[in-house]
């Protein structure tokens, strides 16, 4: 039933119940505590048995009410963007995290930078931390695509979109690629793989943010599209 390597650190047989309960369930690498409930309805004995997996390192818990397994007993990787819609079902992935994720920046990036239709905060979690900001938009979900990762799916901005929600985050008055390759340090050759359409799809889409629709306007004319 289980993996052996897996578990050569710790026997099947010592492993706590709801630990057992959430790998023969199939359970995503992060859980909540909705589907701990539905494991165990029994409010005490899941508590307990929560805790005592926690105890044993069997069970991480990320922040209140998400969990993940221990490394050992995980069946696929952990994924920050994942997780970061999870904790913000009304966010996606952008500006400098999703530029890395594009490969258009050279930095690793450790803080997981989302927009949110929420208010802006910051969240910190036992294995990541997360920046949600707050960015008002004609049309929310213009310039984002749905990613899947190890069959979860996030959502994230195009490249163009999220430079968008980082120059109306920061108030930048850009209107060039100059600063896009001197300050972000992205490469002619990825600013090259933009097309008119992912223009026409943003453009117009953040009226209460001048300095953008003048970037988008000045960069779409730099560029010829």
């Amino acid at each position: 039933m289980y993996n052996n390597t897996t578990f050569e650190k710790r026997q099947v047989e010592t492993m706590i119940g709801i630990t057992k309960s959430i790998l023969e369930n199939n359970l995503s690498s992060v859980f909540t505590s909705k589907d701990l409930l539905k494991l165990c309805p029994d409010d005490n004995i899941r508590y307990c048995q929560v805790n005592r997996a926690i105890n044993n390192g069997e069970i991480i818990r990320l922040r209140k009410g998400f969990y993940t397994l221990s490394k050992i007993y995980r069946k696929k990787p952990i994924d920050s963007e994942v997780l970061s819609q999870k904790i913000d079902n009304t966010s996606y992935v952008s500006m400098v995290s999703a530029l890395r994720n594009h490969n258009w920046i050279p930095e690793t990036v450790y803080l997981c930078t989302c927009v949110t239709m929420k208010k802006s905060k910051k969240v910190d979690c036992t294995l990541f931390g997360y920046d949600y900001r707050n960015i008002k938009q004609k049309n929310f979900l213009k310039g984002v695509k749905t990613v899947n990762y190890y069959g979860e799916n996030f959502l994230q901005a195009t490249p163009l979109k999220a430079i968008c929600d980082y120059i109306s985050w920061r108030n930048l008055n850009w209107t060039s690629t100059e600063p896009l390759i001197d300050s972000l340090r992205i490469e002619e050759e990825n600013l090259e793989e933009l097309t008119s359409k992912d223009f026409d799809e943003l453009q117009g889409n953040y009226p209460d943010y001048p300095n953008t629709e003048r970037f988008i306007a000045g960069v779409r004319k730099e560029l010829s599209l």
